[in-house]
C-alpha cells in the first residue's frame, strides 16, 4: 500500500457546481451569438438579392428597401 495515498485526500477530477454554471452561461451566450450571426447573414443576402435584382430589372441604380 502507499503511504501518500493515506496521508492525501483523493482528488476529485469533476468540476465545480459553479464552474459548470459558468460553462452553460458561456455556451448560452455562444448559440445566442452564433443564431445572431446566422440571422444577420440571411438578412444581408436577402437585401443584396433585392439589390442586384432592382439593377437587373430596373436597369439603374435602386436602393434596396429595408
Amino acid at each position: 500500500m502507499n503511504v501518500a495515498s493515506l496521508l492525501n485526500t483523493p482528488r476529485t477530477d469533476a468540476p465545480s457546481t459553479s464552474a459548470l454554471t459558468l460553462l452553460r452561461v458561456e455556451a448560452g451566450v455562444i448559440a445566442q451569438a452564433l443564431l445572431a450571426s446566422a440571422r444577420e447573414s440571411a438578412r444581408e443576402s436577402v437585401l443584396a438579392f433585392r439589390f442586384m435584382r432592382g439593377l437587373l430589372l430596373d436597369g439603374g441604380f435602386s436602393a434596396p428597401l429595408k
